[in-house]
């Protein structure tokens, strides 16, 4: 674990599809049991959760995995939000999607992904992808301190 976060690690997955959420929530357990995660089912209650961590009404994650297909607000425009705030736009956001459609790749990028990852269709596949971000972003990367 990133010797810098003495707690352990704050996730916000925002999934609309339950399934997805268990196997992405699911892997991340079996790589870091400690992780706290906070899912989200669309793009409304995320940043609902988002807005009361910015007000310090509860803790900001330390990351947050985002799917791009959700009803009400979308993955992009959630994106956009989280990047425009002060007290969220150090927070990465990885984009996690089934889709791997190439305007949605650049418009993620040019609203500041940190990364964009298209789900893989197998278990095993999904697990080895949850347990290089949790590597990178939680043992390799210096993240921020956040309260």
């Amino acid at each position: 674990m990133n010797q810098r976060i003495s707690r352990p690690p704050r996730i916000l997955l925002i999934e609309d599809n339950p399934e997805d959420a268990r196997l992405v929530k699911e892997c991340l357990f079996q790589e870091r049991h400690s992780a706290e995660l906070t899912i989200a089912k669309d793009g409304e209650c995320a940043l609902g959760i988002l807005a009361e961590g910015a007000e310090g009404r509860r803790p900001l994650p330390d990351l947050v995995l985002l799917d791009l297909n959700m009803p009400r607000i979308d993955g992009h425009e959630v994106l956009a939000e989280i990047k425009k705030s002060p007290e969220l736009r150090s927070i990465p956001v990885i984009v996690l999607t089934s889709s791997s459609c190439e305007s949605d790749v650049r418009q993620a990028y040019d609203l500041q992904a940190s990364s964009y990852i298209v789900k893989p269709g197998n278990l095993d596949d999904l697990e080895s992808v949850i347990r290089s971000i949790v590597h990178f972003w939680f043992e390799s990367a210096r993240l921020p301190e956040r309260r």
